[in-house]
């Protein structure tokens, strides 16, 4: 899940409030706050910001989504190696100045070895 942090709010309350709007999930009290990263999305048709990512331990099998309107079509539980692999992906067709498809949204470099360093530290990539 994915939002813009509204006046006055700080980021965990945000990201708590996105994943109950856009997934249907309640997670209080199980997110980690794991990085702050810049991003530019000029590229892309945006501004730039700041992206904080939260994680959670969560069980796949038990966890039930409930996607929110318009803001999410679909949803898919992915596996961590294969994740970091799309994302690596994406970011090269980014600096080629090429977007192939919609399987992950674009991320900066800093973003990408972020999201792998914290994987690592959870065992959950080599």
């Amino acid at each position: 899940a994915a939002g813009h942090i509204e006046s006055g709010a700080d980021s965990l309350a945000t990201a708590l409030r996105e994943l109950g709007e856009e997934l249907g999930v309640v997670l209080p009290g199980k997110l980690r706050r794991a990085f702050t990263c810049a991003e530019e999305f000029a590229p892309f048709g945006g501004g730039n910001a700041y992206a904080d990512v939260y994680l959670a331990a969560v069980d796949a099998d038990t966890l039930a989504l409930r996607l929110g309107g318009a803001e999410v079509t679909g949803v898919r539980w992915e596996g961590a190696e294969a994740l970091l692999s799309k994302l690596a992906a994406k970011l090269r067709e980014v600096q080629r100045g090429v977007l192939d498809g919609e399987d992950v949204v674009p991320r900066s470099e800093a973003y990408v070895a972020r999201f792998k360093e914290e994987l690592q530290c959870l065992g959950a990539v080599g």
